[in-house]
């Protein structure tokens, strides 16, 4: 197929069939017991990613925006990832609109994982970036009688002095992970929680405040980094050293699949299909869940499960091209 036709062919193809075949293929993966947790709590991850950047405004989610002294147009998406367990599925995505943000965006999208996942346990817990956190969006969470984990930072200014004061100066942590090794570096986390903070300032959900001391040595040099964290997760479903788990977890939607799609998918790099970005982008991530279960279901050792991207999707290549040789010769 010339690049030509393939080009017109995305061009008409309807976004929701191919949003709803990214649902079925994700719940066909939950039935089969592939996303198994290594977490007490399934959690999805959410965060933005803008998948297509122009100087022409290439559908009407396009947002203008300045970039190194010139306008550009971006599109962003709401994307959800099931971080719990080794296969890390994307479960969802929704176009930003242009006049909005992530965050207003999210009690939408919010609506639709529900809709799409609300009943089966996949979405016990949510965790978002501190871009999401308000009282709206953590209030939509706890009405949908799920649990948050919202990462703290100065928009809420009130939480973050009260967290600061309340925990920052303590040095006996609650729990706290070995020194281990990571590209190079030692790193261990400590955690300090709180419940003191517990419906503050019209959070009535909020039943917990933790800290994370992140710290890392390299080169002879220490360096800290602290981070705060909301969550109405009880005290009993969080213990001993569950909140490190799940603050680490929630950076698999950067490492397991922005990352690939970026770096290896070449994602933002490729998005040619003028005026099919949202569908395109759906098919990647049908064929990065596919990529995903592979890799975790049937490589069963070790040494298979780490092969790296590219030798697998060379694998993949040459399996398509083998079928293509046989069914020529067959034909013949």
């Amino acid at each position: 197929v010339t690049d030509t036709t393939l080009w017109r062919i995305l061009r008409q193809l309807p976004v929701e069939p191919r949003r709803a075949l990214l649902v079925q293929q994700v719940r066909a993966a939950w039935r089969a017991k592939e996303l198994t947790s290594h977490l007490p709590l399934s959690m999805v991850a959410v965060d933005g990613k803008t998948i297509w950047v122009g100087r022409y405004k290439a559908n009407r989610y396009c947002q203008l925006q300045a970039q190194d002294d010139c306008a550009r147009f971006h599109m962003r998406v709401l994307r959800a990832v099931w971080v719990s367990g080794p296969c890390a599925l994307t479960v969802g995505q929704m176009p930003i609109p242009a006049q909005q943000s992530e965050c207003s965006t999210f009690g939408a999208f919010l609506e639709q994982l529900l809709a799409d996942y609300g009943k089966t346990e996949m979405l016990q817990v949510l965790s978002l970036d501190a871009g999401y956190v308000s009282l709206h969006n953590a209030t939509l969470i706890d009405k949908a009688q799920r649990g948050y984990l919202m990462a703290l930072k100065n928009p809420q200014k009130d939480l973050v002095d009260e967290a600061r004061r309340i925990l920052g100066r303590r040095r006996r942590p609650d729990a706290e992970t070995p020194w281990e090794r990571y590209r190079g570096r030692r790193i261990r986390r400590l955690l300090f929680c709180t419940s003191q903070l517990a419906g503050y300032n019209g959070w009535h959900h909020l039943r917990q405040v933790w800290r994370v001391r992140q710290e890392t040595k390299h080169d002879g040099k220490r360096t800290v980094e602290e981070r705060y964290f909301v969550t109405n997760l009880p005290t009993g479903a969080t213990r001993d050293d569950i909140p490190l788990k799940l603050v680490r977890a929630h950076w698999g939607i950067e490492n397991r699949s922005d990352w690939t799609m970026d770096t290896v998918w070449g994602e933002d790099r490729r998005p040619w299909a003028g005026g099919a970005h949202e569908a395109v982008a759906l098919l990647r991530l049908m064929a990065l869940n596919v990529v995903t279960r592979l890799r975790c279901r049937r490589f069963r050792s070790a040494r298979n499960r780490s092969r790296p991207w590219r030798t697998l999707l060379a694998w993949i290549g040459d399996v398509l091209v083998q079928d293509g040789i046989a069914r020529c010769i067959s034909t013949a």
